[in-house]
């Protein structure tokens, strides 16, 4: 039913409209003051009775507009409005016409929001909103210069690339843009015959251009489609996915050069808002040399390379809060569930002194008097939600063995075919790890071969558990016992003389007559384990340019898949 159907009602005063605005401004930022940059999409539609109004809010997840800026703003017109504009409260009654509605975006490059006013007719104002929730008139905004001229940043990194390599090819000239603090893009002429540092080549434009920022605040120089790039360890995303075909073709034969100069401070600070948020601390690690973040909180941290990722964020048309959230949210998740998980663990144990618990690397330690009677991979099991809330910690010390009302550890005796969490079919396997990894005190039922070392574990479709219930040799007897083992493959990619399988913890199925058997019946002869979830299946034994190519593939995957978990195995065995 279009809106004349709809019953209407006299206009709001403009105070009250004025009160309802600054009402919708204040709630949007303490959504940010409580989400930083994860902070969601807010609206509000008012409805009569003007003494009394009605209002439907909404809470809208879009994590990337994917559009132009006038496109966003029309579709908030002809999508959200149209939806709110009038709505039929019970069956049968007239739908009832809105008076006004908000919609407000956050723009975490700047800090500003932007909020569309709605009334009767549509779309009726524009406001960027700041930090202490005053709201300034906008322009209407026709493309996104218009867009960047009035807030700072572009609605979507993608289409602010697509602007300014629109206006060089328009000019001919450098243009280059700051998209946020500490991080600019741009675009210059190329030159195809050019084969050395194209930073290095004479291009009087750059020292006019550059001349108006501070150059030392710029500390990362990237050409996104020059040969260095292309050999960066990650696939996909990158400008031919997100420009005009004809302009990425053009970028593609160097007839133009897309750059940008960015500081990684910027990024880290991003990593960190996103991190305070969950009340982790960032550190960061070896900065002149192999960068990487430690994400702590209490004696739980997690420690990542920085370089990739930051790297990624750029490539791929990313915002630095963008690449932040996309490459280090999961982490500082991970680590604010495992602290608050060993918080709850220690607080259960406080009655029982002859029982505490510890963390080492990714793993808590149960200890009774002197010695570790079990362990749980905490950084794993935290984030699964199986043990969320008040008695979440009471169930992880069940699990492991303690019984809370006697204040003592019993070995568990669990099934073998049946996962202790969520009681679905499971089975027994071995995952493995480098043998320099070998920790000075391994997990109970653990074994070490010449090349490396490992554990048994008890694995569903959801679950993977250590065993601290049985000794290598149970365990061995329990393995051998096992009719079959299944292969839990989640990505399959065939390279040049070889195919890659990613799946939990693959590279334990070597050391198995089952999974080898299980590996063989993929038409394979040659196994070689580049990672624990990540195997190389032939028919000849890997070496040389094929060795590579697999190799190479293999580090994006692990990149995409489980960038931590490449522990670097490098093993070949013969499936025979």
């Amino acid at each position: 039913m279009s809106d004349l159907d709809a019953e209407s009602a006299p206009p709001l005063p403009a105070e009250r409209l004025k009160r309802l605005r600054s009402d919708c401004f204040s709630a949007l930022r303490r959504e940010v003051q409580r989400w930083s940059a994860e902070a969601v999409d807010m609206a509000w539609a008012y409805y009569p009775p003007a003494e009394q109004l009605k209002v439907i809010a909404d809470r809208v997840l879009l994590p990337k507009a994917r559009c132009a800026a006038p496109d966003f703003l029309s579709a908030l017109g002809e999508q959200w409005w149209a939806a709110r504009a009038a709505v039929v409260e019970r069956e049968g009654d007239a739908p009832v016409a809105a008076l006004c509605g908000f919609y407000g975006r956050y723009l975490p490059a700047t800090g500003f929001h932007l909020v569309a006013e709605f009334g009767p007719a549509g779309l009726a104002a524009l406001w960027r909103v700041d930090a202490r929730a005053r709201g300034a008139a906008l322009k209407p905004i026709g493309d996104e210069q218009d867009f960047y001229d009035q807030l700072g940043c572009f609605l979507d990194l993608h289409y602010g690339w697509r602007w300014v390599l629109g206006r060089h090819l328009q000019t001919r000239r450098l243009v280059a843009v700051e998209v946020q603090p500490g991080y600019m893009i741009g675009a210059r002429r190329g030159d195809p015959s050019h084969t050395g540092d194209f930073a290095e080549r004479e291009d009087p434009e750059v020292e006019e251009a550059f001349s108006r920022f501070d150059a030392e605040r710029f500390d990362t120089l990237e050409l996104l489609n020059g040969d260095e790039a292309a050999e960066y360890p990650f696939g996909g995303e990158r400008f031919d996915e997100w420009l005009p075909a004809e302009w990425a073709a053009l970028a593609r034969a160097r007839e133009v050069e897309l750059f940008t100069l960015s500081s990684v401070d910027g990024f880290v600070k991003a990593v960190e808002d996103l991190a305070e948020v969950r009340k982790v601390e960032v550190e960061l690690l070896d900065p002149e040399g192999d960068a990487r973040l430690r994400l702590h909180r209490g004696p739980v941290s997690l420690t990542r390379p920085l370089s990739l990722p930051y790297l990624w964020t750029l490539h791929s048309g990313r915002t630095f809060e963008e690449g932040a959230i996309e490459f280090f949210r999961d982490d500082a998740e991970r680590v604010r569930a495992a602290s608050e998980l060993l918080f709850g663990v220690r607080e259960a144990l406080k009655p029982h002194p002859r029982l505490t618990a510890r963390v080492e690397g990714a793993r808590l330690l149960l200890r009774e008097g002197a010695r570790d009677v079990a362990e749980a991979p905490l950084l794993t099991w935290a984030p699964l939600g199986a043990f969320e809330g008040p008695s979440g910690p009471g169930r992880l010390l069940t699990l492991l063995g303690v019984d809370l009302a006697a204040g003592a550890w019993r070995a568990p005796r669990h099934p073998l075919d049946r996962c202790p969490l969520c009681d679905a079919p499971a089975q027994l396997s071995r995952a493995v790890r480098p043998r320099p990894t070998l920790p000075d005190a391994p997990p109970r039922a653990h074994f070490v071969r010449p090349e490396v070392w490992g554990y048994y574990a008890l694995s569903c479709a959801h679950h993977h558990l250590p065993i601290s219930w049985l000794s290598p040799a149970e365990a061995e007897d329990a393995l051998r016992a096992q009719s079959h083992l299944r292969l839990d493959v989640r990505s399959e990619v065939e390279v040049e003389g070889a195919r890659l399988l990613w799946g939990a913890e693959l590279a334990g199925a070597l050391l198995d007559e089952s999974g080898r058997e299980a590996l063989r019946d993929r038409g394979a002869l040659h196994a070689y384990a580049f990672y624990p979830d990540l195997v190389a299946l032939s028919l000849v034994p890997l070496a040389g340019a094929a060795l590579d190519a697999a190799r190479a593939r293999g580090e994006l995957m692990a990149a995409q898949l489980g960038p931590d978990r490449a522990w670097a195995l490098g093993w070949a065995t013969p499936l025979s």
